[in-house]
């Protein structure tokens, strides 16, 4: 029974302990139920809940969200380090790459040319063309292990064929130094 219907709700406190809810009808009859001051209070208590419930989710859910912004602002470098690092663990040659760049220029990791020609051989192993360019530069420079005959060769053709100017000025070089008496 709402407003509308014509009924007036009226709480009357029978005893200690008690409660009557009660309320009367625009056609005079009275119908009602007797409380216990403990079911009156878990009533209440659940009103208060549900009010504020939403209100205290929300709460919580901001200050989760700042605490993670926060977080990413002040260790970015190694959350995005750990982040490529998961994915080029599962062999995303991007990632790969991204990670071999990481180690070779020491950007947020202890530097280690060793660790970055590993990374790029994984990923210019998938065509990656960027770390194809790295890892046949790092030959050149003798940073990392000896590559087979002609495979700085063909890693610069996988860069240049991509649209690496530097690779394809590299290759041309090395085609024609070879060429020369």
């Amino acid at each position: 029974m709402g407003a509308g219907s014509g009924s007036a709700s009226k709480v009357t406190l029978i005893f200690c302990g008690s409660v009557r809810l009660s309320a009367h009808s625009s056609l005079g009859n009275s119908f009602g139920r007797l409380y216990s001051l403990d079911e009156v209070f878990a009533l209440a208590g659940r009103q208060l809940l549900s009010l504020l419930a939403p209100p205290l989710l929300q709460l919580l859910a901001v200050a989760a969200a700042g605490l993670l912004l926060l977080y990413i602002a002040l260790c970015y470098q190694d959350f995005h380090f750990r982040v490529a690092q998961a994915y080029a663990r599962l062999g995303y040659p991007h990632a790969q790459h991204i990670v071999g760049q990481r180690y070779l220029q020491g950007a947020g990791v202890e530097k280690s040319e060793d660790l970055a020609m590993r990374w790029f051989r994984q990923a210019a192993g998938q065509g990656h063309p960027h770390s194809s360019f790295n890892l046949a530069l790092g030959a050149l420079r003798n940073m990392t292990a000896a590559l087979e005959e002609g495979e700085v060769e063909k890693l610069l053709s996988v860069a240049a064929a991509h649209g690496l100017q530097e690779a394809q000025e590299l290759l041309e070089n090395i085609l024609k130094s070879r060429n020369l008496p």
